[in-house]
């Protein structure tokens, strides 16, 4: 009569790593072999780079004031001209980079760090403590984005702090609402029903099974959250809102040059351009990601 050889346990966590080093290696070549998020990769990296060495970059300070030069078009001295307080446009530029991208990345790991467990904590457990958290979260999509964020910047004030605050509420229903859906799915799946029945702990289960496999949704929607969080960033800059002056700002720049646009041109191009280029590179970016990520499309690959 034939015998089982026991099996060592060791190899299905061996197996598993392979199999999740293998699945890594194919995201990574999908997101190689996608130009558009190569474009997008390269693009953040220049502004990330570009906030971090601004003050070895940026050919002046960006709040020094020379107004005998104000207005100056682009020249040798000046490579984007100066703007009506006779600050040099391209440092402005460069550490309004350092603000924005503070402020982007900051609201939203702050969105990701309320949203993501008060949705897994909604998926998993249902009940009436699920129904409470998504009628807040909905009390919250209730209101217009924005708006919700001009309400929240002007009551506590203006700064980076509650700029962050502010920007983060618009993001924390959003991450709440995808991951609870996901969670929702998930909690069905196979694995997870076994891992339950094998006494696995809610925490381990939710840490370990459940919250890995929609790791690429969140990623995702952190990048669409980080790149809206700039535009915002800079809508409540222009209207007054946003980070104090003499701080540099895209939007606050922009708010300054309306009113030379007829005489001055480059003024408001210039933060415009530089706006829409980050904002498309961070997209572009969020959209390989998502197809790397994709279970389905590393499945074709």
């Amino acid at each position: 009569m034939a015998t089982e050889t026991a099996r060592d346990p060791r190899e299905g966590k061996e197996g598993q790593g392979i199999l999740v080093h293998r699945q890594r290696t194919l995201a990574i070549r999908r997101l190689r072999r996608n130009k558009a998020a190569m474009v997008g990769g390269a693009i953040l990296i220049v502004l990330i780079l570009s906030a971090i060495f601004a003050p070895l970059i940026a050919p002046y300070d960006p709040i020094d004031m020379d107004l005998a030069r104000a207005l100056d078009p682009p020249s040798v001295d000046h490579l984007l001209g100066t703007d009506s307080f006779g600050r040099d446009i391209l440092s402005r530029i460069l550490f309004g980079a350092r603000v924005s991208l503070f402020i982007g990345l900051a609201s939203v790991g702050w969105a990701g760090l309320v949203g993501v467990p008060a949705g897994l904590v909604a998926g998993y457990f249902g009940g009436t403590l699920g129904t409470v958290l998504m009628r807040l979260v909905d009390a919250l999509l209730s209101f217009p984005p924005i708006l919700l964020a001009i309400a929240i910047s002007a009551s506590m004030g203006g700064g980076q702090g509650t700029l962050i605050f502010a920007l983060g509420m618009i993001y924390v229903p959003v991450f709440a609402r995808l991951v609870r859906g996901s969670t929702l799915s998930l909690r069905e799946e196979v694995f997870v029903m076994a891992a339950e029945s094998y006494g696995v702990g809610t925490a381990k289960l939710l840490m370990r099974h459940i919250l890995p496999n929609m790791i690429g949704v969140v990623v995702v929607q952190a990048t669409i959250g980080f790149s809206s969080a700039i535009i915002s960033e800079a809508t409540l800059s222009f209207l007054g809102l946003g980070v104090p002056p003499p701080l540099p700002s895209w939007g606050r720049d922009l708010n300054d040059a309306r009113v030379y646009i007829r005489e001055t041109w480059w003024l408001v191009m210039i933060p415009a351009l530089t706006i829409v280029i980050s904002v498309l590179g961070i997209n572009f970016l969020g959209d390989g990601l998502r197809d790397a990520l994709d279970p389905k499309m590393r499945t074709r690959g």
